[in-house]
């Protein structure tokens, strides 16, 4: 069994290229940046980022949050697949918001997705995995 690791009041685990999130109320701006090295570790052992995201406890991220997101996607340079589930409708809205900004003004290779259940998130990531590894 996988352990959880502590980001401030979140907690995140690796199972090979999946990071889990588990995000438990606001993201600072601090644990944004603590994110982003794990998605460097992720992009450097296997050349994309599968993020899990269980967001039943997560809020819309304030703005210097999203910039530190935004930013990293922005210039990262990688495949970044998005899995969420359990999403609060603002904190959803926030993210959809923030990816879709970053693609406007990007050729950033991203997609996320929102689902009710881990199972349905994961099948998404084993899919978006799957095509990734035969492009």
């Amino acid at each position: 069994m996988l352990t959880w690791t502590s980001v401030g009041p979140h907690r995140y685990r690796i199972a090979g290229d999946v990071l889990h999130w588990w995000p438990c109320g606001e993201v600072t701006v601090e644990h944004a940046l603590q994110v982003c090295q794990l998605f460097d570790a992720q992009r450097a052992a296997y050349g994309y980022v599968l993020w899990l995201v269980n967001a039943a406890q997560s809020l819309p991220v304030g703005p210097g949050t999203r910039r530190i997101y935004a930013n990293w996607m922005a210039t990262s340079h990688c495949k970044l697949v998005i899995s969420v589930f359990n999403a609060p409708i603002p904190a959803s809205t926030m993210a959809t918001l923030v990816l879709r900004a970053v693609q406007l003004r990007t050729d950033a290779d991203m997609q996320m997705t929102n689902v009710g259940s881990e199972a349905e998130a994961l099948a998404i990531l084993a899919a978006a995995r799957d095509a990734i590894k035969t492009s």
